[in-house]
């Protein structure tokens, strides 16, 4: 497993268990998931679902929290 993918891998863990204790957004911030896609931030590789139900495991998600509260799918 290389640095990029262990990485990931405690984001993923840490994910899960803080978003029960309403800590998820702050640990995102701290990683700078958070910041808008050209800054770094935001999601790749992502498994998300579309509104109209197509699944994708390669998304790109641009997290808009701190401006708008809402996020944007970028590629699908």
């Amino acid at each position: 497993m290389n640095l990029a993918a262990a990485q990931e891998e405690l984001r993923r863990e840490r994910r899960v268990a803080l978003v029960f204790r309403g800590r998820a957004f702050y640990d995102a911030r701290r990683w700078g998931v958070i910041f808008d896609i050209t800054k770094g931030g935001g999601r790749k590789g992502a498994v998300a679902l579309s509104s109209t139900g197509v699944l994708s495991s390669n998304a790109t998600i641009n997290y808009d929290f701190l401006d708008t509260g809402t996020y944007r799918l970028m590629s699908f």
